[in-house]
């Protein structure tokens, strides 16, 4: 028996089909779905920037990006001098986290199952 389905969601254009699938086995299985979001620190400012677009939060997330956007960090690179990075703060990545999850969430909402979500972080 299946009595959790946990489903990790980044907002990517994969996530929709795995969740109309893990909604459809909670359904018939009667399990609850659990949608956990691992912070995106490793994806590019660019990517962060498409990603709040194409899910319509980017709005909501826009001055936060921008502001990350305006501070690049130089670190040494291995060969050939400094390379600009944008570092986004913990706060901003936290946002951008949970309008996945809720916009996850939205998806697979009044099918009758019970839905939890959850945001994971660990150390870069």
């Amino acid at each position: 028996m299946i009595s959790t389905i946990v489903v990790a969601v980044d907002g990517s254009e994969h996530q929709d089909a795995v969740l109309a699938l893990a909604a459809e086995l909670a359904e018939t299985h009667g399990a609850r779905l659990v949608l956990a979001h691992a912070l995106l620190r490793a994806i590019p400012y660019g990517e962060l920037y498409e990603l709040a677009e194409r899910h319509g939060f980017l709005d909501r997330v826009k001055a936060e990006l921008d502001q990350a956007s305006a501070t690049p960090v130089m670190p040494a690179a291995a060969m050939g001098g400094a390379i600009p990075v944008i570092m986004v703060s913990q706060d901003t990545l936290e946002h951008v986290g949970s309008e996945v999850l809720a916009a996850a969430r939205r998806s697979v909402e009044g099918r009758g199952i019970a839905i939890e979500s959850r945001i994971a972080d660990a150390p870069p």
